[in-house]
């Protein structure tokens, strides 16, 4: 999950190729990309990521995975696979020949992808249109055969910060308490669940003009209602300096709706669920950097969701 809206990466110095990691090199020699030339280390991710030139003038980003296990790493393989055969616009890691998208050196597990061409998309109707359509794109892919994966939309993860924040903050435990009982009635159990990104922001979209190029980013995959992935969007792509904009919100939900009907219960739901993800993000940032990697001015981001005025919010109804 990532920690704030949200600065794309920056790209630091060239290196020089004599000090080039063992580990970059013995990768590409693992996914048969050839001798790298010039690399780059990309900051601003929690992985080690580099941007990479190979001989033959092809660029890349690696990946050297610190957060996850190697479990988690296949599930999301898995995952992107499925998506991968029905021409999904994601940006996809690279095989070695036995189809393994992991590289495992000494202490060190890389992937890599190639590096595509475009820009996190700016703020307009348009990209909420596009971002609708694709989305429900998503989610109509077919969920069979896929495993179960934790990740942050999944049912237990609110209610387990907001009880991490009362032992542990009870300082700041009353007010997100209020906050999940008022969202109680959201029908998490009885909404249609689907594949969903889970994680989707402008700094994880790529965008050339208003064509995706892809969507970025899918360690938050996994299966829950489609209606939380949407609102996740709607969170981060209908809000401007903190200023709801019920035409973007009405584009994207008219996106969304040319490639999968909302059903009766996820049109009524969709408040409720913007709730949910935006507590959801709050409460994560609290228990995570008030508590375990104590952090100031993050915890001071945790008060978005009364700041934009989500506890008072009423979105337009869905036809």
């Amino acid at each position: 999950m990532t920690t704030s809206k949200k600065v794309r990466s920056k790209i630091t110095q060239t290196n020089s190729i004599d000090k080039l990691p063992d580990v970059l090199q013995e990768a590409s020699n693992n996914f048969n990309l050839g001798r790298i030339i010039d690399f780059k280390r990309v900051v601003g991710n929690i992985n080690k990521n580099y941007s990479i030139t190979t001989e033959d003038g092809s660029h890349y980003i690696f990946k050297i995975i610190v957060k996850h296990s190697l479990e988690d790493l296949k599930t999301e393989s898995m995952y992107l696979n499925k998506l991968r055969e029905y021409d999904f616009p994601a940006a996809y890691y690279v095989e070695d020949i036995h189809g393994s998208q992991i590289f495992q050196y000494n202490n060190s597990v890389v992937m890599a992808q190639l590096k595509l061409m475009g820009t996190p998309p700016p703020f307009s109707t348009e990209i909420c249109i596009s971002i609708g359509q694709n989305i429900a794109k998503l989610h109509r892919i077919p969920k069979l055969g896929l495993p179960k994966r934790n990740h942050w939309l999944k049912k237990p993860f609110l209610s387990n910060q907001v009880s991490l924040i009362q032992s542990s903050l009870p300082d700041k435990a009353q007010k997100f308490l209020e906050a999940f009982d008022s969202i109680a009635d959201f029908k998490y159990s009885k909404l249609p669940k689907t594949i969903v990104h889970g994680d989707l922001y402008a700094n994880n979209c790529l965008y050339h003009e208003n064509s995706l190029i892809a969507f970025l980013d899918w360690e938050e995959v996994g299966i829950a209602p489609a209606i939380l992935d949407l609102a996740t969007c709607v969170f981060n792509f209908c809000f401007e300096n903190d200023i709801f904009h019920p035409k973007q919100y009405e584009a994207m939900v008219d996106g969304y709706q040319r490639y999968r009907s909302l059903n009766d219960l996820e049109k009524k739901s969709i408040n409720l669920a913007l709730k949910y993800v935006a507590l959801n993000l709050c409460a994560w940032r609290v228990a995570k950097f008030g508590i375990s990697n104590p952090d100031p001015i993050i915890v001071k981001k945790s008060e978005i969701y009364w700041n934009i005025g989500l506890d008072k919010l009423q979105l337009p109804n869905i036809q």
